[in-house]
């Protein structure tokens, strides 16, 4: 059975992206299956696991946030799922999570 490991806090610059990609890393090498995802609009883990071009994906975590939100198929994992040269799976982010935190937030204030 596969674990879920959060690393979340409100606070910027506290090292959420630093941990979550090298505990990604050191358990990939330990023989685990990780897929890490980017949830943070800055997109600095997207960019980290060698992603140049975060605007140019096709489909990001906010594509299947917006599928989940709206009740639609979700799109097929190999249109999302990026193989980093680390062997670590990463669903990636764009500046379009912004974008669509900030359209719930005005439903909900």
């Amino acid at each position: 059975m596969g674990k879920v490991l959060g690393i979340v806090n409100r606070k910027g610059g506290v090292g959420k992206t630093t941990t979550a990609t090298t505990l990604s890393y050191l358990l990939s090498k330990e023989g685990c299956k990780v897929a890490l995802i980017d949830f943070d609009g800055q997109r600095h883990t997207t960019k980290l696991c060698g992603v140049t071009a975060p605007e140019q994906l096709s489909v990001t975590i906010y594509d299947i946030l917006k599928c989940i939100v709206m009740n639609e198929e979700l799109p097929d994992k190999e249109s999302y799922m990026i193989r980093t040269e680390t062997g670590v799976d990463l669903i990636p982010a764009n500046n379009k999570l912004k974008e669509f935190v900030d359209t719930i937030k005005e439903q909900y204030d």
